[in-house]
């Protein structure tokens, strides 16, 4: 801690399997010291591993201070709507609440970056001032 640096980990799918009924995260985030180590929640892959993100983001307030949005629909196309990312409003009021400092939004729209950031920015613009 004394070049002031912070470590937080970016989890995947693999994260959210179980071990003894726990979610490996979880076991992470136990036996690491918070002033030393915090997650960076990948919505995504929390989703898609089945997972549903607001209940685990209540449990370890204090401990996610970055979502990470990979702004995916279910037709393969990269946008911000509750299209493809299930409940985007109450997870984004549930960082809110939560203490959450950044969000993150990855977009691979290659076809047209400009476009992606254009849909995008007014959608967690106004899910922010919600």
């Amino acid at each position: 801690m004394k070049a002031g640096l912070k470590f937080a980990f970016q989890n995947h799918g693999i994260e959210f399997g179980i071990i003894d009924d726990v979610f490996i995260a979880d076991i992470l985030l136990k036996n690491t010291d918070p002033r030393y180590v915090s997650l960076e929640l990948d919505i995504y892959h929390m989703l898609k591993s089945g997972n549903e993100p607001i209940s685990f983001m209540v449990r370890n307030a204090g401990r996610i201070p970055i979502l990470h949005f990979f702004a995916m629909d279910n037709k393969g196309k990269y946008q911000v709507d509750d299209e493809g990312m299930s409940n985007l409003k109450g997870i984004v009021g549930t960082a809110k609440k939560i203490g959450v400092n950044y969000l993150i939004l990855e977009g691979n729209d290659l076809e047209d970056l400009m476009r992606f950031i254009k849909k995008s920015y007014p959608v967690l613009k106004q899910l922010l001032q919600d």
